[in-house]
């Protein structure tokens, strides 16, 4: 969180009150999606690396965008 508040104080000493209050209203968005996915993260889309266009490898949570670690495919079990 310390990036985020730290962005947000950033917008305000700008005196950028609009996009502030944007970036506050989707961070509490953000917050609701993440309680209501918080036990099943049933809906994860997986994004392989995509060196041409510096995209990186990914896991995501469809329904609140939380980020998860990349598993190890050595450490799956059959």
């Amino acid at each position: 969180m310390g990036k985020m508040k730290s962005y947000y104080i950033e917008l305000e000493t700008q005196n950028n009150w609009e996009e502030a209050d944007y970036f506050y209203q989707m961070e509490q968005e953000r917050k609701e999606l993440e309680k209501l996915c918080k036990t099943k993260h049933s809906i994860k889309t997986y994004q392989a690396e995509e060196k041409d266009t510096n995209v990186p490898e990914s896991l995501t949570c469809d329904e609140c965008g939380k980020e998860f670690d990349i598993p190890d495919p050595h450490d799956a079990q059959l």
